[in-house]
């Protein structure tokens, strides 16, 4: 956007309630299609957890192929109105 600074949208941002994730390291995205079912449940799942559906298939992945936990970061799920 011509003559908006990155600072004045962070700010924006904030005050409109939408705080930036932190970086949570290198990223590869993945796409599956899910019966509507499965979709929804992992959401419910998911929210249980305060967590994203995204981050519980993480940990779910590594606990089914024994990769090290270590190097998943987990950030809380913030819900939107």
């Amino acid at each position: 956007m011509a003559g908006v600074s990155d600072t004045s949208l962070r700010r924006a941002d904030i005050r409109m309630g939408r705080m930036a994730m932190p970086h949570k390291g290198p990223r590869t995205p993945f796409l599956t299609r899910l019966r509507p079912d499965i979709k929804d449940a992992l959401h419910q799942a998911a929210r249980a957890r305060g967590m994203t559906a995204n981050d519980l298939i993480a940990e779910l992945i590594i606990q089914h192929t024994g990769l090290d936990e270590d190097n998943q970061e987990v950030l809380a799920f913030r819900e939107t109105a």
